[in-house]
């Protein structure tokens, strides 16, 4: 299964470039997600806030007219010549802690009682765990299906003993933080594309606009120019379900 989407929307490509880069300054000391390395990589709105950027307000009001769920929303910059790290949505967003979901920290489950992780074991972990929710998933179009089963058995390899559980609660709450998929408007006419690892095989999608799963082990290798993306995610439908509902507009948003 391709894991990108190729889509048709006649965006307002100038005016989102424009709101993005009009004060420039001032948005790359917004709020930022710091695992991903403010050096590198900043979401310079905070997904959901509104009112903030009218132009990318109004793109995301179109998607929830179409897919009838809320679109986050925010604009992505990756400096030149750096890796934007592999990894799932759902797992990042609850394995790190970002100001917004204090209430849930994956990280907790996977501290270990009978010893102390080292930084590099860490990432793997955190790698691997990324790839096994979705490579091992009892159904892969929703990957929270069994997935407490999945968290388990990588405790278990790496020897993580502690008498924390995953109730339905969380499993709930964490359903509904999750980014599953997300629509990305590529703002420069030069961009790197995006990389995705399944079942151990690599594969890169070129796209101008695109529907990502987020669900699947994913990263960007980027080039010399600087990576600007208007990006909308969606929380309440899968990738699967929105790819249904923009196959059935020939994947064209109008």
């Amino acid at each position: 299964m391709d894991q990108v989407v190729n889509l048709d929307w006649e965006v307002d490509r100038e005016g989102l470039l424009d709101e993005c880069t009009s004060n420039f300054d001032d948005t790359l000391e917004q709020q930022v997600y710091s695992h991903y390395g403010k050096d590198t990589y900043r979401v310079i709105t905070p997904f959901g806030k509104r009112g903030v950027y009218t132009i990318l307000d109004q793109h995301a009001e179109k998607l929830e007219e179409l897919l009838g769920v809320r679109v986050g929303h925010s604009y992505v910059v990756q400096e030149p010549n750096c890796y934007y790290m592999h990894h799932c949505d759902p797992i990042a967003t609850a394995f790190f802690q970002h100001s917004t979901h204090d209430k849930f920290k994956l990280s907790e489950f996977l501290t270990a009682d009978n010893r102390k992780l080292e930084q590099a074991e860490l990432l793997c972990l955190f790698r691997e765990l990324c790839s096994h929710i979705y490579d091992s998933a009892e159904d892969r179009s929703d990957v929270f299906i069994g997935i407490r089963s999945r968290i388990e058995e990588i405790k278990q390899k790496y020897n993580i003993v502690n008498d924390k559980v995953l109730s339905d609660e969380d499993i709930a709450y964490w359903r509904t933080i999750s980014p599953r998929c997300s629509i990305n408007v590529h703002l420069q006419e030069e961009y790197s594309p995006v990389n995705y690892i399944v079942d151990g095989i690599e594969t890169d999608y070129n796209y101008n606009i695109g529907l990502l799963n987020v669900d699947a082990l994913h990263g960007v290798y980027n080039g010399d120019t600087r990576r600007l993306i208007a990006r909308f995610v969606v929380y309440d439908k899968t990738f699967t379900e929105v790819r249904k509902i923009l196959s059935d507009h020939k994947n064209t948003i109008d």
